[in-house]
């Protein structure tokens, strides 16, 4: 679902070139468990190098590796949550927040959205198993 979003976004930009409506800038916060299982890396890396509103990439490894960030890819150690999104987002409570992933990992991450200041209807969901 994030790479839809993603590519829907840069879409509407296409077809929009000419007018005068602007997107604030997207980041995109990921979860993976190793650095091996980053999916979709060269797709988000052209939207990234060619797509202005395209901000940061923010990979989020659980297993451990070393901080680094390279342009507009930042690729850190730990797990998704009220710290990192306010470290690597400062301004989320301004924000639209599209959050995907399993019901455990949406309820959680949700309610840190929510002690941030994000608004509840500024919060859309799209649920996955696995």
């Amino acid at each position: 679902p994030n790479i839809a979003i993603l590519r829907g976004i840069e879409k509407h930009l296409r077809l929009r070139a000419n007018t005068s409506t602007e997107l604030s800038d997207v980041v995109l916060v990921h979860q993976e468990r190793s650095e091996d299982m980053l999916a979709f890396q060269s797709a988000l890396q052209w939207l990234l190098d060619s797509v202005k509103c395209f901000s940061k990439l923010v990979n989020v490894i659980t297993e451990p590796v070393d901080d680094r960030r390279v342009g507009k890819e930042v690729r850190c150690h730990g797990r998704i949550g009220r710290d990192l999104l306010r470290l690597h987002v400062s301004d989320i409570s301004e924000r639209m927040v599209f959050l995907c992933g399993p019901p455990g990992f949406m309820q959680t991450i949700r309610h840190d959205l929510c002690n941030l200041g994000v608004d509840a209807e500024s919060i859309h969901t799209e649920e996955f198993n696995f």
